[in-house]
C-alpha cells in the first residue's frame, strides 16, 4: 500500500513538487543574486563621509517623491549598501528608491514586482495563476509530499534487507529535513492566513535563516535534492529499474 501511495501521489504530483523545489531553491540566495545583477542600485563607493540621519534621509525621498505615499524604510546595513524606501505611487503600485546614505542622492528606482526575492516568491507560491489556485497548489502539493516521504520512509524501513538503491538512500537522508521545510511552510501558510498559530517566525525556519548562511545553503541542497529524488524516482518507475 505505502509503494503505491508513494508512486502515484510522486506521478500526480510531480510538476508543481519539482516547480517547488527548483524555486525554492533559488530563492535560498536570491537576495544575493538580486544584488550581484543590481549592483548600480544596491551599492555604493566605500566613502569615509559620515552616514546622514534617517530622518534626513527619509526627508530627501519625500522631497523627491512629494505625490507617494509612504510604506516603509530600510536602512543601510553595512558601509556599502544604499537606503530604501518603499513607496506606493497614486496608482496603487509599489516602488523601491534606493539611496545614497552619505551623500543624499538618489541610486535608482524601480518597480517592487522587479525585486528578484520578490519575482521568485510569486513563482514559488503560483501566483501567476491567480491567488486562489495557487495557494490551492502549494497546499495540496505539500500535503502530498508529506505523504510522499512518509511512505517512501516506511517502504525503506520495510526493505533494510534489500541492496540499497542511490534514490532510496539519499531520501532516507534528506527525508527528516524535508519534513521540517514541508511542516515549517505548512504552518508559515497558516500564519499567513490568519489561523491561530505559535508566534515563531516560520518563514526563517522554513528558509533556512535560523542557520544562518550555512542553514540556507543546506537548504537549497534539500530543495534540489527533491527534485533529483522525484525525477530519478519516476525513471526508476518507468523503467522498472532496481536503483542508480
Amino acid at each position: 500500500m505505502s509503494r503505491r501511495l508513494h508512486r502515484w501521489l510522486a506521478w500526480l504530483f510531480a510538476l508543481p513538487l519539482i516547480w517547488l523545489s527548483l524555486t525554492g531553491a533559488l530563492l535560498g540566495f536570491s537576495a544575493e543574486m538580486d544584488r550581484i545583477m543590481h549592483v548600480e542600485l544596491m551599492t555604493t563607493p566605500l566613502s569615509q563621509q559620515p552616514t546622514l540621519p534617517e530622518s534626513v534621509q527619509q526627508a530627501l525621498i519625500h522631497q523627491s517623491y512629494p505625490h507617494h505615499h509612504w510604506v516603509a524604510f530600510t536602512p543601510a546595513q553595512n558601509p556599502v549598501d544604499t537606503s530604501m524606501a518603499l513607496l506606493r505611487d497614486e496608482q496603487g503600485e509599489l516602488w523601491q528608491v534606493f539611496l545614497n546614505p552619505k551623500l543624499g542622492k538618489i541610486n535608482g528606482v524601480r518597480r517592487l514586482a522587479e525585486d528578484w526575492t520578490v519575482m521568485l516568491t510569486y513563482g514559488h507560491k503560483f501566483v501567476f495563476l491567480g491567488d486562489l489556485w495557487g495557494e490551492g497548489i502549494v497546499f495540496l502539493s505539500t500535503i502530498a509530499l508529506l505523504l510522499v516521504l512518509t511512505s517512501g520512509w516506511q517502504q525503506a524501513r520495510q526493505q533494510t534487507h534489500s541492496v540499497y538503491s542511490l534514490h532510496r538512500l539519499i531520501g532516507q537522508w534528506v527525508t527528516p529535513l524535508m519534513l521540517v521545510v514541508s511542516l515549517s511552510g505548512l504552518l508559515l501558510f497558516a500564519q499567513n492566513s490568519g489561523w491561530p498559530v505559535t508566534s515563531m517566525n516560520w518563514a526563517s525556519v522554513h528558509q533556512g535563516d535560523w542557520l544562518g548562511i550555512p542553514g540556507r545553503l543546506l537548504w537549497v541542497l534539500v530543495s534540489l535534492s527533491l527534485a533529483w529524488l522525484i525525477i530519478g524516482g519516476l525513471w526508476l518507475a518507468s523503467t522498472h529499474q532496481k536503483g542508480y
